[in-house]
């Protein structure tokens, strides 16, 4: 599989750009992630959840009870984050449309290939928009933001 972000889109457009394509909505997704004393995770993608530490793996359904447990618990996470995820399908492709706090929204494109990849650049005409960067590199080389000190990464 391939990957490139195409970064700081306008969401409204993007989307009508994908819709005038005949691409296909999957969902929209809030995603958040807290971890406890640097060991443990408590992570969903607004339909499942996941709580993790180590070598295990647990799977819930409602991540908000287990987060009202740890918190009835007197558990503190020392580090959250969140952000919002649409995904899209079109040609093959998985495009993830992703906002993130204190930057701008941005379009993860995930191809079988170099070249369908490239095909849906094309299409979309935002070739010169991209990124093969991770998150932490967009946040710290292209918007300056030292992710890796904030904390809480929250909307």
């Amino acid at each position: 599989m391939k990957e490139k972000t195409i970064l700081d889109i306008n969401k409204v457009f993007f989307e009508r750009k994908l819709e005038g394509l005949n691409a296909e909505k999957e969902k929209d997704l809030e995603l958040k992630k807290y971890v406890y004393n640097d060991r443990v995770t408590l992570e969903t993608d607004g339909e499942t959840a996941k709580l993790s530490g180590g070598e295990y793996l647990i799977e819930f359904e409602k991540f908000n009870d287990l987060h009202q447990l740890f918190q009835m618990a007197n558990f503190k996470p020392n580090k959250s984050r969140e952000y919002r995820r649409t995904i899209y399908t079109l040609n093959n492709c998985k495009l993830y449309i992703e906002s993130w706090p204190l930057i701008p929204t941005m379009v993860k494109v995930i191809a079988p290939s170099n070249d369908e990849l490239e095909e849906i650049f094309k299409l979309l005409n935002m070739a010169n928009k991209t990124t093969t960067y991770n998150i932490n590199n967009i946040y710290e080389e292209i918007y300056g933001i030292e992710v890796s000190e904030i904390d809480n990464l929250r909307f």
